[in-house]
C-alpha cells in the first residue's frame, strides 16, 4: 500500500466513525427527552363513586373511587369535609332531603364528581299534648253514662304491635261546649318508620259498666305530621271528632332507615321519587 492510498482510507475510516458518533448521540439524547416529557405528560383519572347508607339523622358513606388520592365531601346542609379514608359519616342537625357530593382527586390534580341524594329523619317521637276540638254526640241508644255527660280518656296503641303505648288521665262531665280540652303528655314512641301506623281511640270512662268507645282515628306520625313536624290535625267532620296531637322529634341511636336516593347515568339524574325531583329540579 503506498502512502496516498493508506491516508485515503483512514480518512474514510475516521469520517464513518464521526458521522457514526454523531448519529449515536443524536438517539441517545432524544430517547432522554421522550422518556421526560412522557413522564411530565402522565395523567391519572380519578373515577368518583360512593354508597351511602341512613341511620336516623346520620349517613354513612363508603367511597368505591378509583385512581383516587384525596376525596372531598359536601354534605348538601352547607358543610363539607375532606377524607383520606374510604369511609366516613355525617350527623344532619334537621330532618329533610340533602344532595352529597363526593370529589375525588388524584395524584395528578385531575378530579372527578358524583352525586346521590338521601332523606334523614329521626326515628323517636315524644308526644306533648293532645287537643281535643270536638267528640261524637251519644249513641242513640242511650246516654255516653248515667249523668249524661261523658269522663273521656284517650289511648295510642299501635295495633300491629299489639300495644298501648300511652293512656290519658280522665275529663270529667264534660261537654262540647267544653272544648277544647286539653291533655299534657310525656309520651315517647321510638321505633318510627315511614309506614308506622299508630291508632287514637277516645272513650267514655264508667265506673259501674265497661269503658265506652267513642270514636278514634289512625295517624301515621312519619308522613302525616308535615315532613315530621310539630303537630298533626285530624278532623271527620260527619262523626264529628276533631283533635290536634303536639309533638318533637328526635333521634335514638340503632334505628336504621332507608335512604332516598338519585342517580347521575348518561349525564342525567334517574329516579322515580317526587320528593328527590324537586330538590334536584327536575
Amino acid at each position: 500500500m503506498n502512502t496516498r492510498h493508506f491516508i485515503l482510507y483512514a480518512a474514510s475510516a475516521m469520517l464513518m466513525l464521526a458521522v457514526g458518533c454523531s448519529k449515536d448521540d443524536d438517539i441517545q439524547t432524544t430517547s432522554k427527552q421522550n422518556s421526560s416529557s412522557s413522564q411530565s405528560n402522565s395523567a391519572i383519572y380519578p373515577v368518583a363513586a360512593f354508597s351511602a347508607t341512613v341511620n336516623n339523622m346520620t349517613v354513612n358513606v363508603s367511597s368505591t373511587s378509583t385512581n383516587a388520592s384525596a376525596l372531598y365531601w359536601s354534605w348538601g346542609d352547607g358543610s363539607s369535609s375532606t377524607a383520606y379514608s374510604q369511609s366516613g359519616k355525617h350527623t344532619y342537625s334537621t330532618a329533610g332531603t340533602y344532595r352529597i357530593t363526593l370529589t375525588a382527586e388524584s395524584s395528578t390534580g385531575h378530579r372527578n364528581s358524583t352525586s346521590r341524594v338521601v332523606t334523614v329523619y329521626p326515628t323517636t317521637v315524644k308526644i306533648t299534648g293532645l287537643e281535643l276540638h270536638s267528640f261524637p254526640a251519644a249513641p242513640s241508644s242511650g246516654a255516653w253514662d248515667v249523668a249524661g255527660k261523658p269522663d273521656i280518656y284517650f289511648t295510642i296503641d299501635n295495633d300491629i304491635r299489639n300495644t298501648t303505648y300511652y293512656t290519658s288521665s280522665t275529663k270529667l262531665n264534660v261537654n262540647n261546649s267544653d272544648c277544647p280540652l286539653t291533655w299534657y303528655t310525656n309520651c315517647v314512641i321510638t321505633n318510627i318508620s315511614d309506614v308506622t301506623c299508630l291508632t287514637i281511640r277516645f272513650y267514655d270512662e264508667d265506673d259501674i259498666l265497661e269503658d265506652e268507645y267513642m270514636a278514634g282515628a289512625l295517624w301515621y306520625p312519619a308522613s302525616e305530621s308535615n315532613n315530621y313536624g310539630s303537630r298533626f290535625n285530624w278532623r271527620n267532620s260527619s262523626i264529628p271528632l276533631d283533635f290536634t296531637i303536639y309533638m318533637t322529634w328526635y333521634s335514638s341511636k340503632g334505628e336504621t332507615q332507608y335512604s332516598k336516593s338519585a342517580d347521575y347515568v348518561n349525564g342525567k339524574w334517574e329516579t322515580d321519587d317526587e320528593e328527590v325531583k324537586q330538590l334536584l329540579g327536575l
